[in-house]
């Protein structure tokens, strides 16, 4: 199931569209393709920074690729992909005056959060 929890306020936000949904594409299939049950998308702006947590319920991320960051052509276990996905959203999130970062969670599974710098 996917669950996707957030409030925009009445604020307007001005970002490419097309780049935001690049990233949330990549972020979704991952998760899905990686959670047992349950993909959770959670999205939020706070000042100038527009904040989306893509999680799942799966095994997580390993630990050369929390440690090392996402790499080209670096693919997680029973990856169909490439192996540019996550550094291409690395790349598009930096880009635009964010971050992508990723952690494992306490109560397993993983997260992603990309955020956007706001114009």
């Amino acid at each position: 199931s996917l669950s996707l929890i957030g409030d925009f306020g009445a604020d307007t936000a001005f970002l490419d569209q097309g780049v935001v949904l690049r990233v949330l594409e990549t972020l979704l299939r991952n998760a899905s393709e990686h959670a047992a049950s349950r993909v959770t998308l959670r999205y939020s702006i706070q000042g100038k920074v527009m904040r989306f947590v893509c999680a799942d319920d799966g095994p997580g991320f390993p630990t050369e690729l929390l440690e090392g960051g996402p790499r080209p052509f670096t693919k997680g276990a029973g990856s169909d992909g490439q192996g540019m996905g996550l550094y291409l959203c690395k790349l598009l999130c930096v880009a635009h005056g964010g971050e992508l970062h990723l952690t494992n969670l306490h109560q397993g599974g993983c997260a992603a959060t990309a955020t956007f710098l706001l114009k």
